[in-house]
């Protein structure tokens, strides 16, 4: 699964990527229908990875938020049934 796929075009300007939340929130009752559990995690995993080195270089080419991280990473994993983890940091206190 592509990046890409987890967001919808925002209006060109402003907002060039918009991440489409409800798709992020509907993996919390499952892999999508022609995704598998370990495709959705990589594409996860590669979605943080981009916006975690963007943010720690040069800041270009973030796409997330630090709402939409926390929203990424509480999808972890996206197989229904499994225990969610919390993250010590920001917004645990």
């Amino acid at each position: 699964m592509d990046t890409d796929a987890f967001f919808s075009s925002g209006d060109h300007w402003a907002e060039p990527w918009v991440l489409n939340v409800e798709l992020i929130e509907s993996l919390r009752f499952g892999p999508l229908a022609d995704q598998t559990d370990l495709d959705l995690a990589i594409a996860l995993t590669r979605l943080l990875h981009h916006d975690f080195v963007s943010y720690g270089t040069d800041g270009k080419g973030r796409r997330l938020n630090d709402a939409n991280v926390q929203l990424v990473i509480m999808k972890f994993p996206p197989r229904t049934g499994q225990r969610v983890f919390t993250l010590p940091g920001r917004g645990s206190a």
